[in-house]
């Protein structure tokens, strides 16, 4: 009879050419596997596998124009001015339509749910100034949505105005609402002649 072969020249089982396999693949960068096996039949071999899926918040905001574009609300208070004798209509209380680019496309999306939408201005609490020590309040500058879901912040000299925007779809997870913002001067003052300039920043901001 033959001698048997060393043990050393005995070919691997199957469960330490397995583990063999594991060790090397457990050894790389990202190697998350966990390898069982064995050399008895039927012979079997698990892996384990983590899944991991991240969703990041986002939110969208625009009104008037996309990007970073500034448009610009221009008021004519001389359409106040009767063409004949008659007392002026500055102060009436009678709204003045915005010029030219009087209505803004105004758009809001986020996947966090309710969103806050608020307006500032840079007055410094005093409105918007000829730049001559005159100036008008910004609660004279209203503002009407077309959707009472996306409902425009009331301008004020005063910071912090702001309004909720409802979601829309997902069980309360999705807002997705698209409106038009009208602009008026309320026209219950009469303001020193000169040209009146500020700027708004609205701001939405999500849990």
């Amino acid at each position: 009879m033959g001698r048997e072969a060393p043990l050393a020249a005995r070919p691997a089982p199957r469960w330490g050419r397995i583990a063999t396999v594991a060790t090397a693949l457990l050894s790389g960068p990202a190697a998350h596997a966990i390898w069982v096996g064995d050399n008895t039949k039927p012979y079997e071999a698990r892996a384990a596998l983590a899944i991991q899926l991240d969703i990041g918040k986002f939110i969208h905001l625009q009104v008037g124009s996309a990007g970073s574009i500034v448009d610009t609300i221009s008021f004519d208070l001389g359409q106040a001015v009767p063409a004949g004798p008659g007392a002026l209509g500055f102060g009436t209380g009678v709204p003045i339509a915005a010029q030219g680019l009087g209505m803004l496309d105004v758009i809001v999306r986020s996947n966090s749910g309710t969103v806050s939408l608020s307006a500032t201005n840079d007055g410094g609490g005093r409105g918007l100034s000829n730049g001559r020590g005159g100036y008008i309040s910004y609660s004279q500058v209203i503002t009407v949505s077309d959707d009472p879901g996306l409902p425009a912040p009331t301008l004020d000299d005063a910071p912090g105005s702001f309004v909720q925007v409802a979601p829309t779809d997902y069980d309360g997870r999705v807002t997705d609402r698209q409106a038009r913002w009208q602009f008026r001067f309320a026209n219950v003052s009469i303001p020193e002649p000169g040209q009146y300039r500020g700027q708004v920043t609205y701001t939405a901001a999500a849990p």
